[in-house]
């Protein structure tokens, strides 16, 4: 046969099968495809042409879309292009020079009564008769040949719209465009892809790399830039309670994952990073609830699933500004703003979605990794210019302070049970009083452990007015506080110091409040001022954080109770520790029926008006008193012995009882009782008993042991005003002559 009759030969099978295609087959084509897709939706398939190229093989479709019944595009795209290889005739499998989806958009709608825009189309095939067949027992098969040199798939739109909401919403990407080259199901060798997108709000997505299906296993990097949060808060707008004015993040990386395993697939992070940027969210229903950052930025992002790791090396928090404000039933905004609260079912009847389950095959020699503990550090978290806005409205008068310029860092964060984060913070109050946190912390041990020093520094204290109002019942008029906390907490008990100066305090008006707890507050500011007008407080706590009543902020209140209570119920035992007195400074001895101070009451006193010079702000009260017994016997005798020197006797007849004292007993005593004579002889009372008796008789009124008190409390006055030179507006008399068995004069302390 020679070359010509050859040559007519593929010229007659090449004629034919331009007329097979052209008359025959894209005619059927064009045809039928609009009848399949018919008979499996239920829908009408618009389209342009549907065929095949005869010159390049190439099996096309243009201009195809679907809409749903109000006339709505449910799915469309231009151009549909398969170009089958002629290398498919000596290769393994199917090779496919390229594979085109050009302009494809794509927009499922939520109606408003509560439907799918392609409900239909499910209805359809659920109405669709399914055929009885033997269904063979599956078995692992291997994956079909296929190769494709060139994939392109372009959308131009793919969204999803909620018309059931009562503020309609819509979500959507663009300008996605696909790119896989030389891509092969029987190669291990990995090929490379290129996918990139854009949101709506001008974020992009970038997503390159390498995939090899019979390899199981992709690798490359992946970047979303800008993507705004907006449309996600849109879909849950109707749930929560605060509005987000805006929001973007920034995330990326490379990463290798690997699907060998199907139960326990592999994956590897690393340098990845994280941005959260321009964040602003306000209450819905206050304003002043607020809570946004310049940027949130994530350095250094590695993880190993095999090796059950996750290190991030930084974390950086710029220009955080936010409220937190406890509300007047106690709660917070920020629960009130993330507090779920479902939108109100709608009345649209609800799709029911038939529910399946689907027995998962033992894999022999597999082991889960979930079972495995992670090992998570994060080396360092920096936070920059950072404001926290506090106020508490459950007071009597409103409390609010900002913490500004908050600043440093935590290193060293780790899931390690013996790991310690270090703390090193740095603020100011309300922008003028410094502020620090320092020492560790090991948040993630089980259970938590922490040695913390917090230090504030010339915070002014009407700031924390509305809260001594409420508690302690007096505002704060003025007043300085530095406070440096310490606190321990091992095996979940805290052991804590609390050591507080206060200068210059000044104490305000009267508050009357259902919390205020009873405790003389004046009386322990004034015990504790010195003479520069310092006060010193150390205040020791602990307890067990387990215990179901532990609060910390319960904890340091008690401590500082006990110790106000401690000075107010003994407060000379507090003033006579400042120079270490060996007197009870409560109580100034007299001697019985004396009103002259005794030796050792003038060393009481002299140390009363030490302990008083160094608490300048205390007044001193003195209670004359009396010993109603002892104090009226002896100014019975005081009396009786100067009617008998009154008598002619002498004070040496009275103290060796001479015959003229008995001389003048025996009168006295005849003329007082003269029944007592009328006895047989030998039976008349002796000098000692007519003594007594006669000293008895003689009457001492209340009047005169009140008077005895208070020359007793006069000669008190009077030795601190003249001979320790203590100020008179300093020292108070008591009118209150107290009957107690006592000779004793009691002194009292009360604040200026």
């Amino acid at each position: 046969m020679n070359i010509r009759r050859i040559c007519k030969i593929l010229i007659y099978f090449y004629l034919s099968y331009l007329a097979l295609v052209f008359i025959a087959v894209n005619p059927f084509l064009n045809y039928y495809a609009g009848v399949v897709y018919e008979q499996q939706t239920g829908r009408q398939l618009q389209y342009d042409k549907v065929g095949i190229d005869p010159f390049a093989v190439t099996l096309y479709a243009y201009q195809v879309s679907d809409r749903d019944s109000d006339g709505e595009k449910l799915w469309s795209f231009e151009t549909f292009e398969l170009d089958l290889s002629i290398a498919s005739l000596w290769s393994d499998g199917i090779v496919l020079d390229y594979l085109l989806v050009d302009s494809l958009y794509v927009h499922p709608r939520k109606l408003k009564n509560g439907e799918h825009s392609w409900q239909d189309i499910i209805d359809h095939r659920v109405a669709m008769p399914v055929a009885a067949e033997d269904k063979p027992e599956k078995t692992e098969q291997a994956l079909p040949g296929l190769t494709i040199h060139r994939l392109q798939l372009s959308v131009d739109y793919m969204g999803y719209s909620d018309f059931s909401r009562s503020e309609p919403f819509i979500a959507f990407l663009k300008n996605i465009n696909l790119s896989l080259q030389d891509f092969s199901t029987l190669i291990a060798e990995g090929k490379p892809y290129r996918l990139v997108a854009q949101g709506e709000a001008g974020g992009e997505v970038e997503w390159e790399g390498t995939v090899s299906v019979l390899g199981k296993e992709s690798r490359g990097s992946l970047e979303l830039r800008g993507i705004s949060l907006l449309p996600g808060w849109r879909f849950m707008k109707e749930d929560v309670n605060f509005n987000l004015d805006s929001a973007f993040f920034t995330v990326g990386g490379d990463y290798v994952f690997s699907w060998q395993d199907i139960v326990s697939p592999h994956y590897e992070i690393s340098n990845g990073f994280a941005r959260l940027f321009d964040y602003s969210m306000v209450a819905r229903n206050d304003p002043g609830s607020y809570l946004s950052w310049q940027e949130i930025h994530v350095q250094d992002i590695a993880v190993n699933s095999r090796a059950q790791n996750a290190v991030i090396d930084q974390v950086t928090i710029y220009d955080l500004a936010g409220r937190l404000q406890i509300n007047e039933d106690g709660s917070t905004n920020f629960h009130r703003m993330f507090a779920y609260s479902p939108a109100p079912k709608s009345d649209a009847p609800q799709i029911a979605t038939p529910q399946t389950t689907t027995p998962q095959p033992a894999t022999a020699g597999t082991q889960t990794q979930e079972a495995l503990p992670w090992q998570v550090d994060l080396n360092k978290v920096v936070f920059v210019n950072n404001t926290l806005d506090f106020s508490d409205l459950s007071l009597n008068t409103r409390f609010r302070v900002q913490v500004e310029e908050l600043g440093g860092e935590i290193t060293g964060i780790s899931s390690s049970p013996d790991a310690q984060a270090a703390v090193n913070l740095s603020g100011k109050v309300d922008g003028y009083a410094p502020v620090s946190i320092l020492g560790t912390v090991a948040p993630l041990s089980d259970p938590v452990q922490l040695d913390l020093d917090l230090n504030f520094y010339h915070i002014d204290l009407s700031t924390i007015s509305p809260y001594s109002g409420t508690y302690a019942g007096w505002k704060i008029e003025q007043g300085l506080l530095t406070v440096n906390l310490g606190y321990e907490l091992q095996n979940n008990y805290i052991v804590g110091s609390n050591k507080v100066v206060v200068d210059q305090l000044k104490l305000g008006e009267r508050v009357e409040s259902y919390r205020l707890v009873d405790v003389p507050l004046r009386l322990a500011v004034a015990l504790l001022t010195d003479e520069n007008g310092t006060m010193n407080l150390d205040v020791p706590i602990e307890g067990d954080v387990n215990d179901p009543g532990f609060k910390l902020s319960g904890v340091i209140w008690q401590g500082v109770r006990n110790l106000v209570v401690k000075l107010v119920t003994a407060p000379f035992k507090a003033l006579g520790s400042l120079f270490e007195s060996k007197h009870d400074l409560e109580y100034v001895p007299f001697d019985i029926g004396s009103e002259s101070l005794t030796e050792v009451g003038r060393e009481v006193l002299d140390d009363v008006k030490k302990g008083l010079d160094k608490r300048p702000i205390l007044r001193l009260g003195v209670v004359g008193r009396y010993d109603a017994a002892k104090d009226t016997l002896h100014m019975q005798q005081q009396q009786f012995e100067q009617s008998l020197l009154a008598a002619g006797l002498q004070q040496a007849d009275i103290d060796n009882r001479t015959p003229a004292w008995q001389a003048q007993i025996n009168s006295l005593f005849a003329a007082s009782f003269p029944a007592k004579l009328d006895v047989p002889a030998g039976q008349e009372p002796d000098f000692d008993k007519k003594n007594r008796m006669l000293v008895s008789a003689i009457e001492i009124d209340k009047k005169q042991l009140e008077g005895l008190a208070r020359q007793r409390a006069l000669s008190v006055k009077r030795y601190l005003i003249s001979e320790q030179g203590l100020a008179p507006d300093k020292v108070f008399l008591k009118e209150e002559g107290v009957v107690d068995d006592s000779t004793d004069v009691k002194l009292l302390l009360d604040a200026g």
